[in-house]
């Protein structure tokens, strides 16, 4: 998480990295995206990823046991940390 400066009068920026986990029967992919914008588009894409992840994730045993619980939980935690920086509830 990282917090980017902003002139006087500007919306401030936040920088946010998520993962996207899809199972695939026998395999997955995964991949890491970083995004930069307000607070609310930060948000907004974590909780994209979040569904994709809770539909998606869980379709190969590895998935199940591991994969999708890693993804899960670090983007929960990468959030945890924007609210933090953000002064956010």
């Amino acid at each position: 998480m990282e917090q980017t400066g902003a002139p006087l009068g500007a919306t401030q920026q936040y920088r946010l990295r998520v993962i996207r986990h899809t199972g695939m029967l026998l395999a997955w992919q995964q991949s890491t995206r970083q995004y930069t914008g307000t607070y609310e588009q930060c948000m907004a894409e974590y909780n994209k990823a979040q569904q994709h992840n809770l539909l998606f994730g869980w379709w190969s045993i590895a998935s199940i046991l591991f994969f999708n619980w890693f993804a899960l939980i670090s983007n929960s935690r990468a959030a945890q940390q924007l609210r933090k920086i953000a002064g956010k509830p």
